[in-house]
């Protein structure tokens, strides 16, 4: 099973740093994107980028990749988006402005004109249609489907006009669009998979010039045909996937390499500003995350599960691992988002609460297997885990693994926690409704956490009461009774929200450091 965020951020490839930085045979400022599979390019115009997460599956409606979903953010486009710099804000990429009420639940959007395909056909509003059925469409298997609940369907009423049919009342509607990309209706039912994955035709700023039979170089090149909002100033981007941060930062520091993503908390203030080379941090909703097995003890008694998240030394691990560069969570929301709520049960570092809970639940010394999913900056705090947990009471064993590889114990119920992370932003939102959505309701609690049970079916109905709503404040009431929920349940709770790191040359101005994808590209230039 492959999703992004709780099944897995990156997914790492086998073979070691030394080897990947031995293939990079392009330097990092491009001029000219290669046709062939290989993807090497040579020259000074563009630029290219050494990527932490891999890359699979381009197809924007199926990829469950990081990498995978970060490149489709140039190459594809949707009804809205969300502004550069900005994460709370939708803004019109295809859609000429915001939709127009046609009837009860009903919603008709304006798409622009001249708006064309890579391959020179018109993009017209069958094709828009067509892209929002497709992720409703079961048989996609959409990993955006969850969000979808309340769309019924969508369809075409003339070349530049799409209408949305809703089940009920919807507050969020740009914000739902914006998570769907729009593929061409011709190419995308006459194409076969490993076509649509490998071989992409969307209507963003960027075309896809080459991926590697490996997966592990992409090339794009701009599209002049494009006339939409995006600044596609770079000839060219390219992205090579390294998975190991000190393989890609000797790279980006031998110049292979015009940027990288996720350089190491350790580096990020030592290497800024030396050797012609810059980086930066920002809060994301990227966050470590602990999962329960509510289904067997120890961890069916709620206050087992307080009782663990209350011994984590939340501020070392801060201190050690982040360099700072972290926030412990308080909630599931981090504190700078507009539906943030201070739950009543505040999960700080309290040995002493740890043992009245384990005592209460009459388990005082637990024995426990804890699963980490092996990303430098899990596995960094595993010593430090390991000895507040013991001081706290818990006989803890832990088991590291690539995060794919765990996945089939978690979904057999043979673990105990599992300490991984999740990240649902990078599909495109920033709204409570999809970030709790995603960990909080449908498969990952049913079948990971094995919680199904009063509480979590009123959290999915609060959900769709906040959905409903119209007005913020009873948005904000309502979310904040379903982070009460979540910390007083606990099935999963965050640990940290991180920030993402990113280092680039001096000779390329204007990257963004973006919270969802580490770096993007668009608007940035050449020295």
């Amino acid at each position: 099973m492959s999703q992004p965020g709780l099944l897995g951020r990156r997914r790492l490839l086998t073979g070691g740093g030394a080897a990947l930085l031995g293939l990079l045979a392009a330097p990092g400022l491009l001029t000219a994107c290669q046709s062939d599979d290989s993807g090497d390019t040579a020259g000074a115009a563009g630029a290219l980028v050494g990527n932490a997460n891999s890359i699979q599956g381009l197809d924007p409606h199926t990829a469950g990749a990081i990498g995978s979903i970060a490149i489709c953010h140039y190459v594809f486009e949707g009804l809205y988006g969300l502004q550069q710099g900005d994460r709370t804000k939708v803004v019109p990429q295809l859609a000429t402005g915001e939709p127009e009420p046609a009837g009860p639940n009903a919603y008709r959007v304006k798409i622009r004109s001249g708006a064309t395909f890579h391959d020179g056909t018109p993009l017209t509003a069958q094709d828009v249609a067509y892209s929002i059925n497709r992720v409703l469409d079961p048989k996609t298997a959409s990993l955006l489907a969850v969000f979808f609940s309340t769309f019924a369907e969508a369809k075409a009423i003339d070349d530049t006009t799409v209408e949305i049919a809703l089940k009920g009342p919807l507050g969020l509607l740009t914000q739902r669009l914006a998570l769907i990309k729009v593929m061409s209706q011709a190419r995308t039912t006459a194409a076969s998979a490993d076509d649509l994955a490998k071989r992409p035709i969307g209507s963003g700023p960027y075309t896809l010039s080459s991926f590697s039979t490996d997966a592990t170089q992409v090339r794009l090149g701009r599209f002049a045909g494009y006339q939409g909002p995006a600044q596609a100033t770079l000839p060219e981007i390219g992205f090579d996937v390294i998975a190991e941060d000190a393989a890609r930062l000797a790279a980006l520091q031998s110049g292979q390499l015009a940027a990288m993503t996720d350089i190491a908390y350790q580096d990020v203030d030592r290497v800024n500003g030396s050797g012609g080379l810059s980086t930066g941090a920002v809060p994301s909703f990227n966050q470590s995350i602990v999962l329960f097995n509510t289904g067997r003890a120890p961890f069916a008694d709620k206050r087992v599960r307080q009782a663990f998240l209350y011994a984590i030394d939340r501020e070392t691990i801060t201190n050690t691992v982040f360099f700072g560069k972290a926030r412990p969570a308080t909630s599931y929301l981090p504190a700078d988002h507009p539906m943030y709520h201070q739950p009543t049960i505040r999960y700080g570092y309290d040995v002493a609460r740890a043992k009245t809970l384990l005592a209460e639940a009459g388990t005082a010394a637990p024995q426990i297997t804890l699963l980490v999913s092996n990303l430098g900056w899990l596995s960094a705090q595993v010593p430090l885990l390991q000895s507040s947990l013991q001081q706290a009471g818990f006989a803890v064993k832990i088991e590291q693994g690539e995060t794919e590889s765990l996945v089939p114990r978690i979904t057999a119920g043979d673990f105990d926690a599992w300490l991984t992370l999740t990240d649902p932003s990078i599909f495109g939102g920033y709204d409570a409704d999809m970030l709790i959505r995603w960990v909080y309701t449908g498969t990952l609690p049913k079948s990971f956490a094995r919680w199904d049970n009063a509480d979590s079916r009123r959290l999915g109905q609060l959900l769709d009461q906040a959905l409903a709503a119209s007005d913020a404040a009873t948005q904000k009431n309502v979310y904040a009774q379903i982070q009460e929920i979540i910390a007083d349940q606990a099935p999963a709770f965050t640990v940290h929200h991180r920030d993402l790191t990113a280092a680039w040359s001096d000779r390329l101005n204007g990257p963004n450091v973006d919270p969802a994808m580490g770096i993007d590209l668009i608007g940035a230039r050449t020295a």
